[in-house]
C-alpha cells in the first residue's frame, strides 16, 4: 500500500454518541491496511468511480465494509453505503443485504490473495501478542526466557486465549488486591511462574503446543496450568498429545475454554460473530476497560472481515464459505460444528494416567443496557429465524457454556467445576477479576 491522501478525521464520519469508538477502529484499521471512504489508495480508482462503473465483485480489486447501528447493536454488512452521516445526524444504511440504521463507519482495502492470507495472519499476531514465546514472572514483570530452570520442581504456568496475550492476563490479576494476593502465594508456593506467549489466529492449537513441548522438552517438574479460552485447547494438546512436562500430577485449570468449540467460530455465523465481537470492545470501551482489553476486540473483526470477504462474500454458501474460514486456522480448529477433527481427536485421545483438569464457566447476563446487544445474538431471545442469532442458549458472551465443560463424553466433575450460573457481572474478559476465581485456582493447586 502506497501514498494516501484527503485524509479526514473520524469525527467527521460519525456520530457524537460514536466519535470514541470511531476514532479506536480508524487506529486499528489504519494497521489492518484498511482505510475510510475518503482515502485514495495510489493506482486504485476512487470508490465513487468503482461504483459508477458498476463493477462485479469479482472483478472490484478494493473490498468495502459497513458498520450500521441498529436498535442499539452494531453490526457489520458488506458493501459500500451512500455519503457517510454528518455529525448529529441520522441516516438510513444503503447497502445491499444491509439493515436499515445509522451507518456508524465505512471501510476499504485493497483484497488479498490467497497468497496473502497466512502473512496477513502473521503480522496480526504478531500486533496482537507481540511477545511471543516463554517468559517467566520475576520482579513484578514477565521477562523473556528461552527454557524454564532445569532444577525446579514445581512450576505455574499461564496459557492466554484468542488474540490475547499473558501480559492482559497478568494485568488483570496485578489489577485487585485479591489478584496481586493470588500471585504472592504462587510465588511462595512454585519454584517458577511462567507464561506462554503463543500466535492465535495464523496457526492452530496444535502448533502452539508442539513450541510449548519444546520449551519444556528437559523439564522434569509438576507443572500446574491456568489455561484462559483458546489456551484450554493449547493446554490439552499439551498435556494428552505431547505428554506436559513429564512428573508429578499433571493438572490444569480451564477458565471459559471451549473444549467443544465456539458458535462464535462458525462459518455460518461469521458477520454476526464479528458483530459481537465489536459489541463487546464497544461495551468494554464505554464500562472504562484498559485499552489492552479493548483494542482486540475492535481490530480482530475488521481483519477477520477483510480475509473473508478477500475470498468470498457473506452471500456465499458452502463449501466456498468454509474454505474461506479455514484459512484462519485459529478460527477452524474452535468452530463448534460436528465434523471438527481437531476437537474431536481430543474427545477421543486415551491417555493415562489422564490429567486432572478443573473449569471455571459462567452464564452471562447482563442487566447493564451497555451490555444488552447480547440478546440480539441469542437465538432463545429472538424468532428461529431472526438472521443474527449466534449461541443456541447460555454463553460467556464469547464461547457456549456448555462446551466449557466437554472433555469428553463424561460428564464433568462436578467437584472440579466452580460455576458462576447464570449472572449479570462475569463473563470472558473478567474472570481473572474474580475473587472466586482466584481462591479456587489456589484450592486446587493446594497453594497453602
Amino acid at each position: 500500500m502506497s501514498a494516501e491522501r484527503s485524509v479526514r478525521a473520524a469525527p467527521e464520519r460519525a456520530s457524537e454518541r460514536h466519535r470514541a469508538l470511531v476514532e479506536e477502529l480508524d487506529v486499528a484499521a489504519r494497521e489492518l491496511g484498511v482505510l475510510s471512504p475518503e482515502q485514495a489508495i495510489e493506482g486504485e480508482l476512487a470508490i465513487r468511480d468503482l461504483r459508477r462503473k458498476r463493477r462485479r465483485a469479482a472483478e472490484d480489486p478494493l473490498g468495502m465494509l459497513t458498520l450500521t447501528e441498529v436498535d442499539g447493536v452494531l453490526l457489520w454488512s458488506e458493501g459500500a453505503a451512500g455519503p457517510p452521516p454528518l455529525a448529529g445526524r441520522r441516516r438510513r444504511a444503503a447497502v445491499s443485504g444491509a439493515p436499515e440504521g445509522e451507518v456508524v463507519a465505512q471501510y476499504r482495502f485493497p483484497r488479498l490473495g490467497a497468497n496473502q492470507v497466512s502473512s496477513f495472519l502473521e503480522d496480526l499476531d504478531r500486533k496482537l501478542t507481540p511477545h511471543q514465546g516463554l517468559r517467566v514472572w520475576r520482579d513484578g514483570m514477565l521477562k523473556p526466557v528461552e527454557r524454564p530452570a532445569a532444577s525446579m520442581q514445581r512450576a505455574l504456568l499461564f496459557v492466554h486465549g484468542t488474540f490475547s496475550s499473558n501480559d492482559h492476563m497478568l494485568e488483570e490479576l496485578t489489577s485487585t488486591e485479591h489478584g496481586r494476593e493470588f500471585l504472592k502465594r504462587a510465588a511462595k508456593h512454585y519454584d517458577g511462574i511462567y507464561a506462554f506467549d503463543h500466535p492465535t489466529l495464523s496457526v492452530s492449537p496444535t502448533i502452539n503446543a508442539f513450541e510449548l513441548s519444546r520449551a519444556f522438552a528437559d523439564v522434569h517438574a509438576q507443572v500446574d496450568v491456568v489455561a484462559h479460552s483458546r489456551g484450554g485447547l493449547v493446554a490439552r494438546w499439551w498435556l494428552e498429545g505431547f505428554g506436559g512436562a513429564g512428573v508429578g500430577a499433571r493438572r490444569a485449570a480451564l477458565v471459559g475454554s471451549p473444549l467443544g468449540g465456539t458458535s462464535l467460530a462458525s462459518p455460518a455465523r461469521l458477520r454476526a460473530s464479528m458483530s459481537m465481537l465489536t459489541n463487546i470492545g464497544s461495551a468494554l470501551k464505554m464500562a472504562g476497560a484498559a485499552a489492552s482489553s479493548v483494542a482486540p476486540f475492535l481490530s480482530v473483526p475488521v481483519a477477520i472481515l477483510r480475509v473473508v470477504t478477500s475470498i468470498t462474500s457473506f452471500a456465499a454458501k458452502t463449501p466456498a464459505f468454509d474454505a474461506a474460514i479455514a484459512m484462519v486456522p485459529g478460527l477452524a480448529c474452535q468452530s463448534r460444528v460436528r465434523n471438527n477433527a481437531e476437537i474431536a481427536a481430543l474427545r477421543r485421545a486415551q491417555v493415562s494416567p489422564r490429567p486432572e483438569y478443573f473449569a471455571v464457566i459462567s452464564d452471562f447476563e447482563p442487566e447493564d443496557v451497555r451490555w444488552r446487544f447480547w440478546q440480539r445474538f441469542r437465538k432463545t431471545s429472538l424468532a428461529d429465524g431472526a438472521a443474527d442469532w449466534l449461541f443456541d442458549g447460555q454463553n460467556d458472551l464469547v464461547v457456549d457454556t456448555p462446551s466449557m465443560t466437554e472433555l469428553s463424553e463424561t460428564p464433568f466433575p462436578a467437584d472440579r467445576l466452580l460455576d458462576f450460573a447464570t449472572n449479570p457481572r462475569v463473563h470472558h474478559v473478567n474472570y481473572f477479576r474474580q475473587e472466586e476465581t482466584l481462591a479456587h485456582l489456589a484450592k486446587w493447586f493446594a497453594m497453602n
